[in-house]
């Protein structure tokens, strides 16, 4: 029984004329050479600048009673697909995106977390999103302050929602550089 195909058409259906979709994409792992891992979607981006730039997603069906843990493990699992090859295989009219390495990964639907805080101190959730972010993991939900749009985000950066597109901001996650000490490493270039 698939219970997360609602979700993956709901994601698809959200994200829209900006990106081309398809489920269930084989990748190979970016560090273990002989690992196949399996994304919920790929996401092909179809706006300029970020034209054929994919972005991966892990898709879940969260149980109310979800603790943090199991949604720490859904980003500790979308990492596994950074950097990680498309693998050869059908994939129709994006065939061309065969062999293209994913820019980023993001999680959907996202656990809402209190920035502000709770009675008993801040939300945990809160720094586990803000180092994913360093690692270029994110969440897909509303959009801040307007429910009815959706965004793709790091931590607190929206890099894209469905009203207006990409931000100016989206290449510092999507350009496939890296932080290491001082200098920015070219991730892509380097895993080649």
């Amino acid at each position: 029984m698939d219970i997360e195909k609602r979700r993956r058409a709901e994601l698809i259906e959200r994200l829209g004329p900006t990106f081309v979709c398809r489920e269930e994409v084989r990748l190979k792992h970016a560090l273990f050479k002989d690992v196949t891992i399996r994304a919920d979607v790929v996401a092909i981006s179809t706006a300029e600048p970020f034209d054929g730039i994919p972005i991966a997603f892990e898709v879940k069906e969260p149980a109310a009673d979800w603790q943090v843990k199991k949604w720490i493990y859904c980003l500790r699992q979308a990492s596994d697909y950074v950097y990680a090859r498309i693998d050869r295989q059908t994939l129709g009219d994006i065939g061309w995106c065969q062999g293209r390495r994913i820019a980023a990964a993001f999680v959907y639907p996202a656990r809402v977390i209190d920035h502000f805080g709770l009675d008993d101190g801040p939300d945990p959730m809160l720094g586990a999103v803000t180092l994913a972010m360093h690692f270029r993991v994110g969440q897909a939900r509303p959009s801040r302050g307007k429910p009815s749009c959706f965004s793709l985000a790091f931590a607190n950066n929206e890099i894209w929602n469905s009203d207006t597109g990409f931000k100016m901001t989206a290449d510092q996650f999507l350009d496939g550089r890296y932080r290491v000490g001082s200098r920015q490493i070219n991730v892509f270039s380097e895993l080649e």
